[in-house]
């Protein structure tokens, strides 16, 4: 680069960096920023339906703090006979595992108090699963989306990561990047599944319920920022463990420390942010003999809290400031516990990969293009023909894609075809009975 542009690229980086910290210091230091609400009072006011309940940092990040595509920060994988995405992957909202654990919460939250142990032990890994899925979903698609759900063209401009979530809602994109944007309004992240707010008086809201309860993902995350800072703080002793922490009991205490875990997990720096793309990038070679999915994210975790990134020296102790975002460390906790680690999986790996096709599927799916010819066929006229004759299935996996799966200059059999054709009807065929629009309630 020419001098000229690198005087650029360092003015973009620096204004938006101080963006991200003014406006931290917005929804932190000045009431009612961080979970705005709408109001009726003052001037006229024009009321901004989509973003009236998002804060300045939410929309100035735009729905993630980073851009990346599958494959980019985590290897891919096989799963099911198919190809497998694990750092950003459509996963299914239509399993029994996923409704269990997150459609039948409300009835849960209503009925805790009166559980055995045994059922509020089993409520609380479902509870806490379901906060780790609204933690790292990024968006809803359609299933007819899915295979190119990082760039698909919409006719509808509402935000794709401001949609609600309702009980038909088909298939969510997981995001292992997500709780950095998702952290930043915790209140609106939980709100999004609809059918789990308070809707009257009585009713119980799943933040809230979250918030006020110490065994929940949220409150672990409390807990192991308050441990970072208690033995940061000098005039205390180091201790280990996050249960030898004095309890919260005061509900100021308790929003005190909220907003200290809100100070942990925000990026306010264009620095840091970079930082963290390239230590998780630098890291992904490494990850290619993980095997174990849930390891996998795990292992993902560890790396970012323990990536030791430095900024600002201390000016009483000359030290440098080492960032570590310790909140992951409840997300880490998660994945060690047997149960909750089994039932994230359950949802996680429950994506089109699951649904497999045959040869027989392939030749009987795209009857019409194998009838054309009786041996073989050359990879520009497969590509020509199946965009001719199946353009709503070729337009799902993309017409680069589909070059891709061809080799150039190439004579392909009919059974080699259909092998190739099968290993992608999973993202080219949509199911006849799916909802025209996965953000509308039955």
């Amino acid at each position: 680069m020419d001098e000229e542009l690198k005087r650029l690229l360092f003015f973009i980086k620096s204004f938006y960096g101080i963006k991200l910290y003014e406006y931290y210091d917005v929804i932190t230091e000045q009431e009612h920023e961080l979970f705005p609400e709408s109001t009726v009072e003052g001037e006229v006011y024009k009321s901004d339906g989509w973003f009236k309940r998002t804060n300045q940092l939410q929309r100035f990040v735009n729905g993630a703090y980073f851009t990346y595509l599958p494959d980019d920060l985590i290897p891919r994988t096989k799963l099911y006979n198919a190809e497998f995405n694990r750092d950003l992957r459509v996963y299914s909202a239509l399993t029994d595992q996923y409704k269990d654990t997150v459609h039948n919460l409300k009835t849960g939250m209503q009925q805790f108090e009166g559980m055995s142990e045994t059922d509020k032990d089993a409520f609380k890994h479902k509870f806490r699963v379901a906060e780790m899925l609204a933690l790292c979903t990024k968006k809803a698609v359609k299933q007819k989306e899915s295979g190119k759900h990082e760039n698909v063209r919409r006719d509808f401009s509402e935000p794709y990561y401001l949609t609600s979530y309702h009980k038909s809602t088909g298939y969510f994109v997981f995001d292992v990047m997500a709780p950095f944007y998702n952290i930043v309004n915790l209140k609106y992240t939980y709100g999004r599944f609809d059918y789990l707010q308070k809707k009257k008086e009585g009713d119980p809201d799943f933040f809230d319920f979250a918030l006020h309860h110490d065994w929940s993902l949220l409150r672990r995350m409390i807990d192991f920022v308050r441990l970072k800072e208690h033995n940061e703080d000098e005039r205390n002793n180091h201790i280990s463990q996050t249960d030898e922490l004095t309890p919260i009991a005061d509900e100021n205490v308790l929003q005190s420390k909220f907003l200290r875990l809100i100070s942990n997990a925000s990026i306010r720096n264009g620095d840091v942010l970079l930082a963290i793309m390239e230590n998780t990038t630098s890291r992904r070679a490494n990850m290619h003999n993980i095997k174990d999915n849930m390891n996998c994210l795990r292992e993902f975790y560890k790396d970012i809290i323990f990536s030791e990134m430095r900024t600002y020296r201390n000016s009483l102790t000359d030290a440098a400031y080492i960032i570590r975002f310790v909140f992951l460390e409840a997300f880490i906790e998660l994945l060690d516990n047997q149960a909750e680690n089994e039932l994230l999986r359950s949802i996680y790996e429950s994506g089109l990969e699951r649904f497999t096709y045959s040869e027989e599927d392939a030749y009987r799916r795209f009857a019409k293009f194998f009838d054309s010819f009786k041996t073989n066929k050359k990879n520009t006229a497969i590509v020509s023909d199946l965009l001719r004759l199946y353009p709503d299935e070729m337009s799902r996996i993309g017409e680069s894609q589909l070059k891709n799966l061809f080799s150039e200059k190439q004579q392909y059999s009919r059974k080699d075809i259909a092998r190739v054709l099968s290993e992608k009807m999973n993202v080219m065929v949509v199911d006849a009975v799916e909802m025209d629009n996965p953000d509308i309630e039955e």
